[in-house]
């Protein structure tokens, strides 16, 4: 629902909104419409014929009063009347016809005649029964006239004289087949069915932030952001909505400046677009004056009304009118004549149900569709008034009645609202206003809405609801609009590949469809559409995929086939390849690597930031694995390497983040390198200026997008304390004074939580501090978020690394070779084929010759020279020793082939080159698929792979190496295997001795310690 005002400056949504109701709706009667189209699909107009009926009653009157009341089913559905004779006034009802005079006329014997023109609606029943009644003076006639042809024709008179009394009813009935003789037809231009949704484009990212929200989005976003744009488009499209009405405050609003971006990405997405004119302002709310309303439709006209995305009916745009009730008939009427002589015309659609404003309006819609306790009888009375309007004049006119569906309500939390819910009853509201709204035949169906997240009314993915609305939202666009073929939901592949190269893609089928199968496609390029493209997998019944593609960035889309025709394609995911990954440097405390930042900085001198990044390198260089300071262009390469090697790492930011990691302005909210290194378990640390604040190209939404939640920073200074933990682990922590503490409270509700605050206000502001996802360990941190250079950035910054840190490594990494390059390998080079005994350590190889790396021929820097057979596929095993595989954390294997391999562990595929085909099953014909040349054949490539098949004892590697051709020129051939070791910390009494006689006066202690321990105490 909309708001009474405009959000302030055009940045935050009105906190205030007012229920969409229609205040003069009443119970209405219930109506049954069916509708029979007698020309085909797609002509200019189309000739209805319902059940509907017209007819002609004359009422002639002696009495000062008489009703006819019809007492079947039957009713009324529009109607005409004029006095013929007489001074008479009448009313006409759902099943009521009313004649008065003035009693004096009645007892003087005068006679009225009033003709009325009815359409009528039946099922078709072989009778149609009345009731007369009148007052004690005079006697009724009533005349009855099939009307269904161009002249009325006579069926019957009845005549009420009856005298016993008050209100000297008098029942009757009349033959159906000759009152409703012949078909009432006309002829109403055909409308194509459409869907569209209630679109609210007001939100900032604070919006998220509000404790007022019942449900949130899957990730936070800004409604200005050109690609959440873009995503909201496609997610309706895909659940069958074919465009938005939006929300719209006037000129130079948010709402205005967000209607230009959704049009230019509606033209590229063959996307539908109105607009919501919001009526109301002020407190109470009121309809705007006349004159406002007058420039505001003169300026959407002027600036917007020949767009080619507008919604448009008889070559004018829709627009539709929220709370048009709350003006007068005649202020619209002025304000459209006034439009149309100008040459500003338009399609106007009123948000009431108030069948007078047809007279102005060219349709009618609900909005709060929810409430309605009788929704398919007001809706179907609604539906009848629009199709049948101007047809007992002989003149219809197109009226287009818009029937709105809703999954519930609830603005409890809203301030100043009264409170009311409607229940989403995991869904049945929504059925409940879908069944109701087909039920009324209508012309187009409404959503409220998309996205009001403040009233709860959304179908947008959230948190509490996943994609369940969108679903739905697709069954019954498909029952509304015929079944068409929609893209692949929920599409999502990894934006960074595992250490053996694996991309993990998934999708679900598209909202409310049922595909029999799938094609996935991928490129090495951006591409808009799969002209040119093969499927890189065709006829997948499965909704998820595993690939192996070459390094580097690749491109993927899905689509769906539907009786193996292919239908619209998914979005297309850009996919980084690196298999490269840092390995741990040994014998080090801390197994963890680190980068820092510098280039760009804020709240801190760039001299000062470079000078504690200094300070900290010598601080810590010498216990944890690795630590340098990286340029913008440098850290893409350095998150890939850290992304997926099984270790916790660190980046340090002075108050900025690169664009390099992080576009710039929100533009890649979702699919970042620096996102995937948070999730993939590692640590953010922030010095300086509001984390991913980015000097005001991220503003608070970059930490939200980061953090994939409405988490932003208090924005007040306070004074901060040491905590306890503060005091343990960062003992040059001081009392200092910081901006941009995190509130505690923020994190209510959310999935991180508090792991540690150093320092804290003693309210729940805390910095420095640490937050952590429950989910992904990743962790974010902040240490002085303040501008001021005299702070002991770098020493506190220290003693969270190395006092802290190790606290959160429950076990202790080692790293250790297992397989050197140069080791001895056994090898087979007679071309013979093998099978797969060979891969397996019972496998006999003590006939095999054996030689040290590098193996191969045709080089010429061989340690082993092997004989060329002219073979593809050349094997090599070789044997190592392992006492303690359960504490292998990861394997890092790293390979020197020409031209390609598949590496075995104990029999187990581990690792298969990408320089042979994906998929299939190799065997000793099989060739590398490019034949390597020049430093490619000196080229070591690296991966991780899995330690599941290691065994205590003794365990097999086994290589084959495949060749591009028989007559390949050369072979080349060298391994080497490295291990993590996770033990347990240990701690053991190394004096004095155990057993030994302790002298009098001071005794020496020393403790001998094993991982990552900060501090011992000894106990008497």
């Amino acid at each position: 629902m909309n708001a009474t005002h405009p959000p302030a400056s055009g940045r935050t949504a009105p906190t205030r909104r007012w229920l969409r109701r229609d205040p003069g709706a009443a119970a209405r009667v219930r109506l049954s419409l069916r509708w029979l189209a007698l020309a085909v699909l797609g002509a200019s107009a189309l000739a209805v014929r319902a059940d509907f009926d017209r007819l002609r009653i004359t009422i002639a009157s002696s009495s000062d009063w008489t009703i006819l009341r019809l007492t079947g089913p039957e009713r009324f559905v529009s109607s005409a009347g004029v006095v013929l004779a007489g001074t008479a006034t009448f009313q006409t009802g759902a099943d009521t016809l009313q004649v008065n005079q003035p009693l004096s006329n009645a007892q003087a014997g005068v006679t009225v005649t009033v003709q009325f023109d009815l359409i009528l609606q039946s099922s078709n029943p072989p009778a149609i029964s009345f009731e007369s009644t009148r007052g004690n003076l005079g006697r009724v006639r009533m005349d009855f006239y099939q009307f269904n042809s161009n002249a009325p024709v006579f069926v019957a008179s009845v005549t009420n004289a009856v005298t016993t009394g008050h209100p000297n009813a008098r029942p009757f009935s009349l033959p159906a087949d000759a009152l409703l003789a012949g078909d009432l037809s006309w002829t109403r231009p055909s409308l194509p069915p459409l869907v569209l949704a209630f679109y609210y484009p007001w939100y900032n990212y604070d919006s998220w932030a509000s404790p007022t929200l019942r449900d949130y989005p899957r990730a936070p976003y800004h409604s200005d952001s050109n690609s959440v744009i873009l995503r909201h488009v496609r997610q309706a499209k895909a659940a069958g909505i074919d465009g938005f009405i939006s929300s719209w405050w006037g000129p130079n609003s948010q709402t205005d400046r967000n209607l230009a971006r959704l049009l230019a990405i509606a033209e590229a997405e063959q996307f539908l677009v109105s607009i919501y004119f919001e009526t109301l302002t002020g407190d109470p709310a009121h309809a705007r004056d006349e004159a406002e309303i007058l420039s505001w439709l003169r300026y959407f006209l002027q600036t917007y009304g020949n767009h080619p995305r507008l919604l448009r009916l008889e070559g004018k745009p829709v627009v539709f009118i929220w709370a048009a009730g709350a003006a007068p008939t005649d202020l619209w009427q002025r304000v459209f004549t006034t439009l149309r002589a100008e040459g500003l015309d338009a399609f106007y659609s009123a948000n009431t149900l108030n069948t007078a404003y047809l007279a102005v309006f060219d349709g009618l819609h609900d909005y709060a569709s929810a409430f309605r306790g009788t929704l398919e009888a007001d809706f179907q009375q609604a539906s009848a008034a629009c199709r049948l309007y101007g047809v007992l004049e002989g003149r219809p006119q197109l009226k287009v009645w818009a029937a709105t569906t809703q999954p519930g309500y609830d603005d409890v939390l809203i301030p100043g609202r009264a409170g009311s819910v409607i229940e989403r009853l995991d869904g049945a509201t929504y059925v409940r206003t879908w069944e109701g709204s087909l039920a009324s035949a209508p012309d187009w169906v409404l959503i409220t809405s998309f996205n009001e997240w403040w009233e709860n009314t959304h179908i947008e993915p959230s948190v509490a609801y996943g994609s369940r609305y969108l679903a739905l939202t697709g069954q019954y666009a498909d029952r509304f609009k015929g079944f068409t073929p929609r893209p692949p939901a929920d599409f999502a592949a990894s934006v960074v590949s595992d250490p053996d190269g694996r991309l993990r893609l998934s999708w679900q089928a598209p909202f409310g469809q049922a595909p029999e199968s799938y094609n996935l496609y991928r490129s090495s390029r951006p591409f808009t559409n799969i002209a040119g493209l093969t499927p890189l997998a065709a006829g997948l019944r499965a909704t998820s995929f595993n690939d192996y593609p070459p390094q580097g960035t690749n491109y993927y889309a899905v689509i769906a086939l539907f009786g193996y025709v292919e239908g619209p394609m998914s979005e297309v995911l850009a996919c980084i390849v690196g298999t490269n990954k840092s390995r741990l440097a040994p014998g080090r405390l801390l197994p963890t690597d680190i980068a820092l930042y510098v280039d760009s900085t804020a709240w801190i001198t760039p001299s000062v930031a470079r000078t504690v990044a200094t300070q900290l390198v010598q601080n810590v260089s010498a216990q944890v694995s690795r630590i340098e300071i990286l340029s913008a262009a440098q850290l893409p390469q350095w998150l890939l390497a850290h992304i997926g090697n099984g270790q916790l790492d660190v980046l340090i930011t002075f108050g900025d983040v690169p664009d390099s990691i992080y576009p710039g302005g929100n533009t890649e909210p979702d699919r970042s390198l620096v996102e995937a290194f948070l999730d993939d378990g590692n640590l953010i640390l922030n010095t300086g200026d509001y984390m991913f604040y980015a000097g005001g190209r991220n503003g608070s939404g970059g930490l939200m997008n980061l953090m994939d939640a409405p988490i932003r920073f208090a924005s007040t200074s306070t004074t901060n304390r040491p905590t306890p933990e503060g005091a343990r682990f960062t003992p040059s922590l001081r009392e200092f004074v910081t901006s941009r503490p995190f509130p505690a409270t923020n994190l209510a509700g959310k999935e991180w939580e508090l792991e540690v605050a150093f320092a804290d206000n003693g309210g729940g502001w805390a910095d420095p501090a640490i937050v952590r996802h429950p989910g992904t360990s990743g962790r974010v941190g902040i240490v002085f978020q303040q501008n001021n250079d005299t702070l002991p950035r770098a020493a506190v910054l220290s003693e969270i690394l190395t006092n802290w840190l190790p606290t959160v490594l429950p076990r202790h990494l080692t790293s250790a070779t297992l397989v050197s390059t140069g080791s001895v390998w056994r090898y087979q080079a007679s071309g013979a084929n093998l099978g797969t005994a060979w891969r397996l350590p019972a496998f006999n190889d003590s006939s095999w010759p054996s030689g040290p790396g590098q193996l191969g021929f045709g080089d010429g820097d061989e340690a082993t020279v092997i004989a060329s057979n002219r073979q593809i596929t050349t094997y090599f095993r070789h044997a190592f020793v392992l006492s303690n595989p359960a504490e292998v954390v990861s394997l890092q294997a790293r390979l020197l082939r020409d031209d390609a391999a598949v590496v075995y562990l104990n029999g187990v595929e581990a690792w298969r080159d990408t320089n042979l085909p994906a998929g299939v099953t190799i065997t000793y014909t099989t060739p590398a698929l490019t034949a390597l040349s020049g430093a490619q054949e000196n080229l070591w490539l690296t991966n991780a792979l899995d330690p599941a098949p290691l065994v205590p004892g003794t365990n097999l590697l086994a290589v084959e190496v495949h060749q591009s051709s028989s007559t390949s020129s050369d072979v080349s051939f060298d391994f080497a295997l490295d291990a993590v070791f996770s033990t347990a910390p240990a701690v053991c009494v190394a004096a004095p001795a155990q057993g030994s006689s302790l002298p009098e006066g001071v005794i020496t202690l020393a403790a001998a310690v094993t991982g990552p321990v900060v501090r011992v105490e000894f106990f008497a």
